[in-house]
């Protein structure tokens, strides 16, 4: 496993490779949203994971993380999680389907807690994905006044002291990844977006932890 600081190394090394190109590919595309994901994953503690990108009148799954610690317990249980994610990578939903298509229709984030009232909706979750959800998050991915996708998460690692519930902090942590990051991604599915040097630089800040310098008189130049 690579160190954190290895790893933040990678992950500017790929942006900027991925962002100087003139005509990014499918592939870039890819890496740029599995390395959103894994920022995403990191940063709220999340067992599940799943990015959502508009294709046409359609919405794929284009990326799918699930946490070892899902079937710590259960060791059967990571079988059938990879064959559910196979299964998902390949489905296509029309749009307006589920929580995401509301989310994606209505570009208002859905948050659901394991409380009465959201119990029974809560079970409905556990036998779609074969495990015990506790709570949900699900927030459009907007650039530019479109919506062009969406994030959900399920379940807070256990360790974070939550009883597996995400928080009012981590819904706005999760709204700003998912703005800072929409703008990039529309950039690479539409070749005809223009992404301002604002939004690049937000978005290369937020993923590599490095701060967001906007004015040249806040730059340390070592004189030596």
């Amino acid at each position: 496993m690579a160190t954190p600081n290895i790893a933040g190394t990678l992950r500017r090394s790929l942006l900027i490779k991925i962002i100087s190109k003139a005509a990014p590919s499918r592939e870039d595309l890819d890496s740029v949203i599995e390395l959103t994901a894994s920022k995403v994953v990191e940063a709220l503690q999340s067992q599940s994971m799943t990015f959502y990108i508009v294709e046409g009148n359609e919405i794929t799954f284009r990326h799918i993380y699930y946490s070892p610690t899902l079937w710590a317990k259960d060791p059967e249980l990571e079988l059938k999680l990879k064959e559910t994610t196979t299964k998902l990578l390949a489905l296509r939903l029309p749009l307006g389907t589920g929580v995401v298509g509301k989310v994606i229709s209505t570009s208002e984030p859905v948050f659901y807690r394991n409380s009465d009232s959201q119990a029974p909706f809560m079970s409905s979750m556990a036998k779609s994905t074969g495990f015990e959800v506790r709570s949900m998050l699900t927030v459009p991915l907007k650039s530019n006044g479109k919506v062009i996708g969406a994030i959900q998460v399920l379940n807070k690692e256990h360790t974070a002291g939550t009883d597996g519930e995400f928080t009012d902090k981590d819904l706005l942590l999760l709204k700003e990844v998912a703005e800072y990051s929409a703008a990039l991604l529309q950039r690479m599915l539409d070749p005809k977006f223009e992404l301002s040097a604002d939004d690049t630089a937000k978005f290369i800040a937020k993923l590599t932890d490095l701060p967001l310098v906007t004015k040249i008189e806040e730059v340390e130049v070592d004189d030596k």
